[in-house]
């Protein structure tokens, strides 16, 4: 009733003010309706609020839906999945499959522009895109053989997520591709029996590396968001070279580690979006202490070590923002 109130009276102002217009010579009858037409929307903002919320209604909805569809018959399917016949699991997990993908093309539309696709519709149709990646994998993972499930099965998601995400975007889609060529990197070293901590650091750092570039050159839409995953994979191939007792390998991750905040801040300080700010400081937080640690065999040494580095960073912060520097001369 109050809506209706104010959107009354503000349709009398706006009636009045275009009057009053008229009145004294600034439009003429034709331009008052003119100007009436394209106005009258601002006045009604409760004309666009309710489609609004009904569409937000019905992603919260398709989010709600299928997330208790996919937990009532994980409570019925996963306790006897190893005791179903071979038919039945292949069956279950491709249909799951299909029906996810038909209902990610279905929502999205593929073919679309992006500026004509309703932010939820596009959310919605890149989560159901990302769960049929995951059922992919399960799908390929019945067909494989046992010591071979963890290879293809990232293979099969990566395939999907890399053949979706052009078609219809969105960070669910993209974070479902970087989960997959984490997990098929992983997979590939473990095939190839690499066991030095040093082999998997450089693999990850790689990966990171390229995700992060995939956020800096905009090949991706969510930049910021390609950015913050390629960020946080770069801090666990840190890290993972970080912890291990050898002094060279400890100090490969910490420099692995500065490779990464620098990287992170130095785009960060280019695009201006934030989330790349978030694995530079986790960075920093964690592989120097650790590195240190591990380098030093002090853990009270790497603690005035970093903090040191740390007081220097702030102070010569803080100078930068006291000394501003004078005009350029020619």
């Amino acid at each position: 009733m109050i809506l209706g109130m104010t959107e009354h009276t503000n349709a009398d102002r706006l009636a009045g003010a275009v009057a009053r217009l008229v009145a004294d010579g600034t439009l003429t009858p034709d331009q008052a309706e003119r100007v009436t037409a394209q106005l009258r929307p601002l006045f009604t903002p409760q004309a666009t609020a309710a489609p609004k919320t009904r569409g937000l209604l019905v992603e919260f909805a398709g989010y709600l839906g299928g997330a208790l569809l996919l937990g009532g018959v994980s409570l019925v399917v996963v306790p006897t999945w190893d005791n179903l016949p071979f038919g039945a699991r292949l069956a279950l997990a491709a249909v799951v499959t299909v029906l996810l993908a038909v209902g990610a093309v279905v929502i999205g539309r593929p073919g679309r522009r992006d500026a004509e696709a309703p932010d939820a519709s596009e959310r919605l149709a890149s989560t159901l895109a990302a769960l049929a990646a995951g059922g992919a994998a399960t799908t390929a993972a019945v067909l494989a053989a046992d010591n071979l499930e963890p290879l293809l099965g990232s293979i099969a998601a990566l395939v999907v997520t890399a053949v979706a995400y052009p078609l219809l975007r969105g960070a669910p889609l993209l974070v479902a591709t970087c989960a997959a060529s984490a997990m098929t990197v992983g997979s590939v070293l473990d095939r190839a029996n690499v066991d030095s901590q040093t082999g998997w650091a450089t693999a990850f750092a790689l990966l990171g590396a390229g995700w992060l570039a995939l956020g800096i050159t905009g090949v991706v839409r969510e930049r910021g968001t390609a950015g913050l995953l390629g960020g946080v994979i770069g801090l666990g191939a840190g890290e993972t070279a970080s912890v291990v007792d050898a002094d060279s390998v400890a100090l490969y991750g910490l420099a692995l580690g500065v490779l990464f905040i620098a990287a992170c801040f130095g785009a960060y300080l280019a695009s201006h979006r934030w989330p790349l700010l978030v694995p530079a400081v986790l960075t920093a937080l964690i592989v120097p202490p650790t590195a240190l640690a591990n380098a030093l065999e002090s853990g009270l040494a790497a603690g005035v070590a970093v903090a040191a580095v740390g007081a220097l960073i702030l102070a010569a912060g803080g100078v930068t923002l006291i000394v501003r520097p004078g005009p350029s001369r020619a």
